[in-house]
């Protein structure tokens, strides 16, 4: 017992000595307990650290199925929202030829017009400052490719 007090070093010392003393044995028994000791220690720390690893393994397998949801359902997202851009492009195109049909209409209109009113200040055309094309206007051969026009 008086060993427990004795440094490390004056172990090692003492065991160091010839074998067979008695403070050769008892220092190595000493150094053989202190060693127990430590490694039961160890021991000890090593599976609170094994425990403490596998709870945070856990939580990291829990969060990385949580992230894999989330990803699933914003590809899902993402593919809905290309859906209804595409299904939106396609409404616009179609409204698109509506207005061009529209425009096509009022334009055979306004020649037909101006054909037989050729010096009429007012087509049923207007410019896109809203002011009206005359017939004149109307009846240029290139009218059309220069001007947008629109209905008031």
């Amino acid at each position: 017992n008086n060993l427990k007090q004795v440094s490390d070093d004056d172990l090692v010392y003492n065991a160091g000595k010839t074998k067979g003393s008695g403070s050769y044995q008892a220092a190595q028994a000493e150094l053989t307990r202190r060693l127990m000791e430590s490694m039961g220690v160890l021991n000890k720390s090593i599976k609170k650290f094994d425990e403490q690893s596998s709870r945070e393994t856990e939580k990291m397998i829990k969060l990385t199925k949580e992230i894999k949801l989330l990803t699933i359902i914003m590809i899902a997202g993402i593919i809905l929202q290309i859906g209804l851009a595409l299904e939106q492009n396609d409404l616009t195109n179609a409204q698109g030829i509506g207005n061009r049909v529209e425009q096509g209409i009022q334009r055979q209109r306004a020649e037909e017009f101006c054909n037989q009113n050729p010096t009429s200040q007012e087509s049923g055309l207007y410019y896109e400052n809203g002011k009206p094309a005359p017939c004149s206007t109307i009846l240029e051969k290139d009218f059309f490719e220069k001007v947008i026009f629109w209905r008031n």
